[in-house]
C-alpha cells in the first residue's frame, strides 16, 4: 500500500471515529434534568441539544459551564442561601425566608455574598443587596420598603398604602375602591377574595354551589358534604354528638355521646363519661375516664384534678408536696411546682440555688432561672444588672429580653417601656399586644379598651 493510500485510510478511520463519538454523544447527552423529587436534585432545565444545563433547581449554582453544583455557603445564616455563584458556590446570590409560629423572617444575599436578615423585623422578603423590603407578614405592608402597620381591621396586607387593604381575613373581601374590609355577601362564605357576592369557600356544614357561587347548607348535624352535595353527608362527616344514619343522613346520639352507629349505640364518650352497655355513663366527680363492673359501678382510670387512689379507685388530692400533676397514682407526682424538681419515689424535692425554676437533674444546679436571672457556671444564679430586663443568659450586665410590657434597646442594652396597656411593642409609640381586656388599633399602635359591642375582635373575645 503506497503512503497515499495510508493517508486515505488514516483520515477514514478518523472520519469514523467522530461518527461515532458524535452518535455517542446524541445518545448520551451531557445534561439530564433530575425531577424535584430527586433525592439531591441538580439541573432543572437543560439546552434542547441537551449539552448543557439552563437552570438549576434551588441550593444549585450554574457554572459557566452549564453544570449544576451544590451550593456551600459556610458564614452565619448559609443554609437560608437558594442560589450561588456556580464557580464559586461558597457565594450567595439568593436567599430564602424561614417560617415559624410569628410569620416569616427574610434574608437577602449581601454584596459579600452572605445571607443577612432583613433590617425590618416584620419583612418576610428584601431584595438582595439592599435589602430593601418587597413584602411583610400578616397585618404590615411594604411601604417604600420598609413594613408598617395596616390600619383596617381584619386587614392581612396593604403594600403601598397602609390605609388600603389587599388582602382581608376569613370572609371578608378586599375592596379596591375603597381599600376597605366587606363582609362577603353570603354569610356563610369564608373565602370571597375574587368579588364580595361570588364565594370560593364556604363555612363548616356548608358545600359550595360552583353555578351560583353561594353557600347551600349540608345535612342536619353534617359538618362536610363537599362530595356528597347539599342537604347530605359526606362518609365520616358528621358533627360530634352525631351519627351516620345512612343515605348521607347523621341523627343525634343519645346524651354525653360524641359518636354513634344509631341514635341508640353510643361508641364514643364525652370526657367524663365511660361506655356501658351502648350508653354513657359518668364516671363520677372528677374522674376523666373509667371503666365499668358488671354491675355498672365505675372504675376511675384517670383523674381531672388530683390524682388516682389506686387502692379505692377514686380521685383525691395529690398527697405529695408541692405536686401539680398525679394524674395516674395520687402517691406518685408527675410534676412539680417551679423551684423544685422530680426525685426519686415520686416526690418533689426542692431545688437549691436561690431564684430558681427548673434544675431537673440534680438540685443543686439549676437549668431555668426566674425571670431577671441567670444561671451561673457553677449552677447557681445571679440578677440581671439590667433594670427590667427577664432574660440576661450570657452575662448578667448584657440584656437579651425585656419583662412583659417593656422592649429591648440592643444599642444602649436597656429595657424602655412601651405605650400604655401595652404586653410586646416596636418601639416607643408602636404596640404589638396589649394585656387582657385591650385590643390593638392598627392605625396608631396603640392600645383601646374592649367595650360592648366589641365581642367580635379577637382580643376582645372571652
Amino acid at each position: 500500500m503506497s503512503a497515499r493510500d495510508l493517508r486515505r485510510a488514516a483520515l477514514a478511520a478518523l472520519l469514523l471515529l467522530a461518527v461515532v463519538s458524535a452518535a455517542a454523544a446524541v445518545a448520551s447527552p451531557a445534561c439530564k434534568a433530575d425531577p424535584e423529587d430527586a433525592e439531591e436534585p441538580r439541573c432543572k432545565r437543560c439546552a434542547p441539544d441537551g449539552s448543557k444545563c439552563l437552570e438549576c433547581w434551588p441550593a444549585n449554582g450554574l457554572t459557566a459551564g452549564g453544570q449544576c453544583v451544590p451550593c456551600n455557603v459556610t458564614t452565619e445564616h448559609g443554609n437560608r442561601c437558594i442560589r450561588c455563584d456556580g464557580d464559586d458556590p461558597s457565594f450567595c446570590t439568593e436567599c430564602q425566608p424561614r417560617f415559624g409560629m410569628g410569620g416569616a423572617t427574610g434574608y437577602y444575599a449581601t454584596a459579600e455574598g452572605e445571607c443577612s436578615e432583613c433590617p425590618d423585623s416584620y419583612c418576610k422578603n428584601c431584595t438582595s443587596l439592599t435589602g430593601e423590603c418587597v413584602a411583610c407578614n400578616r397585618w404590615w405592608g411594604a411601604v417604600n420598603g420598609t413594613c408598617r402597620p395596616c390600619v383596617q381591621q381584619q386587614c392581612l396586607q396593604c403594600d403601598g398604602d397602609v390605609n388600603k387593604c389587599t388582602q382581608c381575613g376569613y370572609g371578608r373581601f378586599a375592596d379596591p375602591a375603597s381599600g376597605r374590609c366587606l363582609n362577603c355577601t353570603d354569610p356563610h362564605c369564608g373565602d370571597c377574595s375574587e368579588a364580595v357576592d361570588k364565594c370560593a369557600s364556604c363555612d363548616s356544614g356548608y358545600t359550595l354551589d360552583k353555578a351560583s357561587k353561594k353557600c347551600v347548607a349540608c345535612a342536619q348535624g353534617c359538618n362536610s358534604c363537599d362530595d356528597a352535595g347539599a342537604g347530605r353527608c359526606d362518609e365520616n362527616g358528621c358533627d360530634a354528638g352525631w351519627g351516620a344514619a345512612g343515605g348521607g343522613t347523621c341523627v343525634r346520639c343519645s346524651a354525653n355521646c360524641t359518636d354513634c352507629a344509631s341514635g341508640s349505640k353510643c361508641t364514643a364518650c364525652d370526657t367524663g363519661f365511660s361506655l356501658f352497655k351502648d350508653k354513657c355513663r359518668s364516671c363520677g366527680p372528677d374522674c376523666n375516664a373509667c371503666t365499668f363492673d358488671s354491675s355498672g359501678k365505675p372504675q376511675c382510670t384517670s383523674c381531672n384534678t388530683g390524682g388516682l387512689d389506686t387502692a379505692t379507685k377514686a380521685c383525691v388530692p395529690c398527697k405529695q408536696q408541692h405536686c401539680l400533676s398525679c394524674m395516674d397514682d395520687a402517691s406518685k407526682c408527675a410534676g412539680c411546682a417551679d423551684g423544685h424538681r422530680l426525685g426519686q419515689a415520686g416526690a418533689c424535692e426542692a431545688c437549691k440555688a436561690a431564684n430558681c425554676s427548673m434544675c431537673d437533674d440534680d438540685a443543686a444546679k439549676c437549668t431555668l432561672p426566674m425571670n431577671g436571672f441567670r444561671v451561673t457556671a457553677d449552677g447557681g444564679t445571679e440578677a440581671c444588672t439590667v433594670q427590667n430586663c427577664a432574660w440576661c443568659s450570657d452575662a448578667a450586665t448584657q440584656c437579651e429580653s425585656c419583662a412583659s410590657g417593656y422592649n429591648l434597646d440592643s444599642k444602649s442594652n436597656s429595657c424602655y417601656a412601651c405605650p400604655a396597656n401595652c404586653d410586646s411593642c416596636s418601639n416607643k409609640d408602636t404596640c404589638l399586644t396589649c394585656v387582657d381586656g385591650f385590643w390593638r388599633r392598627g392605625g396608631t399602635g396603640q392600645c383601646e379598651k374592649c367595650q360592648p359591642g366589641d365581642e367580635g375582635r379577637t382580643e376582645c373575645t372571652p
